[in-house]
């Protein structure tokens, strides 16, 4: 199925009625951005290249540098180099669109929030950590003083932040916000299972580090439930994350009757499903 089918006629309307020019160009960029990314999503990148190039043409044509579809294709487009292995061009669009966002959108804004984690898990793939560090720092400040952003986008950035004092080996500084998260997910598991599954996947690789083979494997055994209660067991749908997480659950050999005296390990699905 040609996807850009359902597309070009929401661009083939801009120009019969100027005075709705502008929201069809912003609907036909949204559509245009949900396309693109769903190419990404199939592994489908040249498509996805092509359908990302018709997009910067339809914004270059509104003449407008700091529109909220202009700073989602940035990011969409980051997204699109990061995942062909091109990082430092993936930094250059997230950084164009983080000013962007800066000036055009206050702290706690959708786009600036989703900007700023993005480029810092960026930062924290390539090992950049002390940038990571400062981003997801600059985050949680805005989330202390304003705190407007969501519980689980605040968790997620805190179990980002967690994962680089891990790889960093400051453990001290780790341990505390693993705690911290182990609680959140605790207690509101299925408000936002994806955000939650990436957060026990973090929390699991931080145990194993620390040798805390029960709770590691504990942790990496409740994350793919989550993931597949929103994205199936399907082959063709099941994530990858999904998959690895229930690979290393099944290699950490010594837990399998070792006795766990964590409540972090008392598995919240199952007491959910027996209330």
């Amino acid at each position: 199925m040609n996807l850009m089918l359902f597309v070009l006629p929401v661009l083939s309307l801009c120009g019969h009625n100027s005075l709705d020019c502008k929201s069809v160009q912003a609907s036909a960029a949204a559509e245009l951005d949900t396309l693109a990314m769903t190419y990404i999503v199939r592994g489908q990148f040249e498509d996805a290249r092509k359908t990302f190039t018709r997009l910067l043409q339809l914004l270059d044509s509104s003449n407008s540098d700091d529109s909220p579809q202009l700073v989602t294709f940035l990011d969409s487009q980051a997204a699109l180099l990061c995942r062909a292995g091109r990082y430092r061009e993936a930094e250059k669009y997230w950084l164009r669109a983080l000013k962007i966002a800066e000036h055009a959108y206050c702290g706690d804004a959708e786009h600036y929030v989703a900007i700023l984690t993005h480029l810092a898990e960026l930062y924290s793939g390539i090992g950049d950590y002390q940038s990571a560090e400062g981003l997801f720092r600059r985050f949680l400040d805005g989330y202390d003083e304003q705190g407007n952003s969501s519980l689980i986008t605040h968790a997620v950035v805190l179990s980002e932040l967690a994962s680089v004092y891990t790889k960093l080996k400051k453990y001290s500084q780790a341990a505390p916000l693993f705690t911290e998260l182990i609680e959140i997910v605790n207690e509101d598991l299925n408000t936002a299972p994806l955000g939650n599954a990436l957060v026990l996947t973090r929390a699991a690789d931080y145990y194993m580090t620390r040798h805390e083979w029960a709770t590691a494997a504990n942790q990496y055994r409740r994350a793919p439930r989550l993931r597949e209660a929103v994205l199936g067991t399907h082959p063709l749908v099941a994530s990858k994350e999904a998959k690895d997480d229930q690979a290393r659950a099944s290699q950490i050999l010594p837990v399998q009757n070792e006795p766990s005296n964590s409540g972090d390990t008392i598995d919240v699905l199952e007491l959910s499903a027996k209330r």
